[in-house]
């Protein structure tokens, strides 16, 4: 009986029991993977936002409710709830279809 003692795990000479193992280490490119997608993206979003404070004035005088439309493009021109906006992009219906006849891509 005599080989009944615990064995104890060694690490680079020392014991280990209670000790974490972590992983090995990612390269920095795995993390770039990720930054780089969500810097690009931040910066699209404030060239938009400046985009839209500098021609504020300008669009209000043509069309009040255009950014306000631009940023809910969920609202639906089908949707029976839907009273504010007779149209998605344009002020009327007649000009948005006339602009999707000319652009059916966009």
């Amino acid at each position: 009986m005599v080989g009944l003692q615990p064995t104890r795990k060694k690490l680079r000479g020392k014991t280990a029991i209670g000790s974490h193992l972590f992983e090995e280490g990612h390269s920095a490119a795995d993390r770039r993977g990720f930054r780089t997608p969500r810097r690009r993206l931040k910066r699209r979003k404030w060239r938009l936002g400046l985009l839209e404070e500098i021609f504020a004035e300008p669009m209000a005088e043509v069309d009040p409710s255009f950014f306000v439309r631009l940023h809910q493009p969920w609202v639906s021109p089908l949707d029976k709830d839907r009273k504010k906006y007779a149209a998605i992009v344009f002020p009327t219906a007649k000009e948005d279809a006339k602009f999707y006849q000319k652009y059916p891509t966009i």
